[in-house]
């Protein structure tokens, strides 16, 4: 247990990993105590990137920790939703539903899906035990800071009353500033320090001698957790404390004076009896300072509480803004906005794309999810080895079933050699796509590029209801929007069949020499005795353009027929056709003239005048000079 404590304490000065003898640590014969030691292991392979092997060891430690040690790692309430909250909490008396749960829990959650391993439940690992750690002297499992730590992980700045503030960022300033205005009005801006905005004891009196600890059994009188109140229990307003009416205290003309014994801690303007540790998120619901203190002493930290009401002119406006912006009440809103925060190697390595989307019918009653990818090359990292730019990156999909727990994904591994020119052109985007058929229903979807240079990745997630296609009735697939549409062939991966390939425009941008793309399909038109299909396409373009103006033209591939709209910004095509065909593979180009830059909505429409049944798709498009 001493080498353990020792390590512990090394890490927690150090954060460093790498001096530790992992192997020999593997020897050793552990005990339930030395077991303690396997996730110090862990972090350091998870620090190597032999995240892999990082997860055995956890596994292992696990395996070797008491049972109500081990249900803490185990426990994601704190970084769960409200919806997941209610759903983790039904499936308490049900292992096999709890395992089902966290599986899915946790596959919602994967930053990177082109590892093997969970690396969000690698950090929360890594969170729960710096927070028994640091945070465990005085309060079991974890004090109010190890709470925090778990759902947001390390703050971006922390400044304590045991050491001297280190130098703040600008961005951590800014926020600082803000919180300072919320509380005191414009006034309190030039009070902003490196210690807590909020108000804490000062030392003000002398004479005063608190114990560093309270007496064995001394009820400290602990109020009801506030961060519970997002969940029910115990039964708070939104606002404790505060007036029923807050209008009147909450306008711009204002001033809030403390009372004489509580003050700002700025960077060593006045010093404090109470210990306190202040910690700033700047990507934490829009940036949040959280302040903790250690009112009765003994180590036990809890956030910083609100001052006393005094009975003075102003006390009503004071108390009900020191509560609405005090440490619990920001901690609670900010919950209800982000229940948890992780960021891999924070926003320096998130990588930024377009991706955009289009689905078609698939095959055996399945529908085909297409996802187009727009990787700015400047974005990415050469390879060091090649003249001539070269770029590694790697392209995933991910489609979470809510209903069945199931998770489809697919990826794609690139090596890309481009020219200088390209490399450096302004809109220049690297094109890919992947998909996947799957069955109609609601989805979460990831998609994510990681550089494989770099090791930068960014990745998206949306709500996607896909449609069902394999309907006896009419229907029209997505609209795709395209760089280029090909009849005389194209790579595998942009084939739509019927002798057409597309790639796609996945920044939807096209500049005014351009012309777009379009590609649809539509199932489901009904034939007449003849066994033809009868139908009336139609063509809308809507343009919102920044100042207004002429529109353009718009040519139909179908027909070659547009017209002007030398007035109204909205351009309509409509053609009425006859084919040997019930199920359709349509594309057209669009001429857009002397538009005007902006934001336009294209509205594709069919109308089955044999089955007396219509449907329509639009997609949005952007025009830049």
């Amino acid at each position: 247990m001493a080498v353990f404590q020792a390590l512990v304490t090394a890490y927690i000065r150090t954060g460093v990993f790498d001096d530790l003898a992992s192997q020999a640590l593997d020897s050793l014969e552990v005990t339930t105590d030395e077991g303690l030691l396997l996730p110090v292991v862990a972090q350091s392979c998870a620090s190597r990137e032999a995240l892999d092997l990082a997860m055995q060891y956890y596994g292992r430690g696990f395996s070797r920790m008491p049972p109500e040690e081990r249900r803490l790692y185990q426990d994601v309430s704190l970084i769960a939703s409200r919806e997941e909250l209610l759903s983790y909490r039904a499936t308490e008396d049900d292992p096999a539903a709890r395992r089902e749960f966290l599986v899915r829990f946790w596959s919602v959650r994967d930053p990177d899906l082109m590892t093997s391993v969970n690396e969000r439940k690698l950090e929360h690992y890594r969170r729960v035990w710096y927070s028994r750690a640091a945070f465990s002297e005085q309060a079991n499992p974890w004090d109010r800071r190890g709470e925090v730590y778990i759902r947001y992980g390390a703050p971006d700045y922390r400044s304590t009353s045991a050491a001297v503030a280190p130098p703040m960022p600008v961005s951590v300033e800014r926020i600082k500033e803000r919180v300072a205005h919320d509380l005191y009005g414009p006034e309190g801006m030039a009070e902003v320090g490196r210690g807590p905005v909020f108000p804490i004891r000062r030392m003000h009196e002398t004479g005063l001698d608190f114990p560093a600890e309270l007496p064995p059994g001394t009820d400290q009188g602990e109020a009801p957790d506030p961060l519970e109140v997002e969940f029910g229990a115990p039964a708070l307003a939104d606002e404790p404390l505060a007036p029923a009416d807050m209008s009147a205290l909450d306008g711009d003309n204002y001033v809030v004076t403390l009372s004489r014994n509580r003050t700002q801690v700025t960077g060593g303007d006045f010093m404090s009896f109470i210990k306190w540790e202040s910690w700033v998120y700047t990507g934490v619901a829009g940036g949040i300072e959280v302040v903790f203190t250690n009112e009765w002493g003994g180590g036990k930290f809890d956030f910083a509480p609100v001052p006393a009401a005094e009975f003075d002119e102003g006390a009503l406006r004071r108390t009900s803004r020191m509560v609405k912006f005090s440490p619990a009440m920001v901690m609670n809103r900010s919950i209800r906005q982000m229940p948890e925060h992780f960021l891999p190697g924070g926003r320096e390595a998130f990588l930024d794309f377009y991706y955009d989307r289009a689905t078609f019918r698939g095959s055996n009653g399945k529908t085909r999810v297409e996802v187009y990818y727009g990787i700015p090359p400047r974005s990415l990292s050469e390879s060091e080895t090649e003249e001539q730019p070269v770029f590694q990156l790697g392209c995933a999909v991910a489609l979470y079933d809510a209903e069945s727990g199931h998770t489809l994904q697919d990826s794609e591994e690139l090596v890309l050699r481009t020219s200088r020119e390209l490399y450096t052109g302004k809109g220049t985007f690297i094109p890919n796509q992947l998909a996947l058929d799957v069955s109609p229903g609601a989805y979460e979807m990831r998609v994510q590029v990681k550089d494989l240079v770099s090791g930068h990745s960014g990745i998206y997630k949306e709500k996607l209801e896909v449609e069902d296609y394999s309907l006896d009735t009419l229907k029209l697939s997505g609209l795709e929007l395209g760089f280029q549409v090909s009849t005389e062939g194209g790579l595998e991966k942009y084939d739509k069949g019927g002798g057409i390939w597309v790639i796609p425009m996945t920044t939807k941008t096209y500049r005014m020499n351009q012309h777009p793309f379009v590609y649809y399909e539509a199932y489901g038109l009904k034939p007449d005795t003849f066994g033809q299909s009868r139908f009336t396409l139609q063509y809308t373009i809507h343009s919102m353009p920044e100042k207004g103006g002429t529109f353009g033209r718009l040519w139909a591939g179908v027909g070659g027929l547009f017209r002007r709209g030398e007035r109204n910004p909205e351009v309509s095509v409509s053609t009425a056709q006859v084919r040997a065909e019930t199920d359709l593979q349509e594309y057209f180009e669009m001429d857009l003239g002397n538009a005007k830059s902006g934001v336009n909505r294209l509205t594709v429409r069919i109308v089955d005048q044999n089955g007396n049944a219509e449907a329509e798709k639009e997609v949005l498009f952007k025009l830049e000079r």
